[in-house]
């Protein structure tokens, strides 16, 4: 609880505890590194160097803390709701690369708070703020454009074609090169690409 325990600023790796770097943008580069699609061991070492002065000598342990940590503290839960229940589809509601000018507006227009000024925000407190715009924002508004099941019943089918077209129109190109990427691993890997055809298929009609 951060109202007791205060907002982490290390990590307890190997029975060590190693101070962090905890505001937001250190969070976003690393997550950039990894995501830069050079899979190597230096890649992640200089990703930890970002977040760790000392990096541990434990790598696997530190990488399954500081994923603790971007979990902002909180376990994934055994259970959730399918996404036809929650009436969403599969898509990705936000991309931090895609989004960012969306995110500093929100945080302007909800908060007061600008991102490009500010000297330090924690992680976790930039997460609970972003968890938390509220539906009035743009940012909130195209998420539920992005995620939203258009073949939930009772949608009408002019109301059907509009959020379609915001779809395609919203849609993360991030998003899209990984399946790019997904589907060419599947050609070199012998796979059946039936699923890319038909999910190809869909969205053309």
């Amino acid at each position: 609880m951060i109202f007791l325990d205060g907002l982490p600023e290390s990590l307890k790796i190997g029975g060590v505890e190693y101070p962090i770097h905890t505001d937001f943008r250190v969070i976003l580069a690393y997550d950039r590194m990894l995501n830069s699609g050079e899979d190597n061991g230096r890649t992640m070492l200089q990703a930890l160097q970002r977040i760790f002065d000392v990096i541990p000598r434990d790598i696997e342990e530190a990488i399954t803390t500081l994923n603790w940590f971007i979990n902002c503290g909180k376990r994934e839960k055994q259970y959730k709701p399918s996404h036809k229940v929650l009436g969403i589809n599969s898509n990705l509601p936000f991309d931090f690369e895609e989004d960012d000018l969306l995110i500093w507006s929100a945080f302007k227009a909800r908060y007061g708070i600008d991102l490009l000024k500010i000297e330090s925000l924690h992680w976790w407190l930039f997460r609970a703020l972003l968890d938390d715009l509220g539906e009035e924002v743009r940012l909130s508004q195209i998420m539920q454009y992005r995620v939203i099941d258009t073949n939930m019943d009772g949608i009408s089918k002019e109301r059907k074609k509009f959020l379609e077209a915001m779809q395609r129109y919203y849609k993360i190109s991030k998003y899209e090169e990984e399946r790019d990427e997904e589907f060419i691993q599947a050609l070199l890997n012998g796979e059946d690409i039936s699923r890319f055809l038909e999910r190809q298929e869909k969205e053309e009609c």
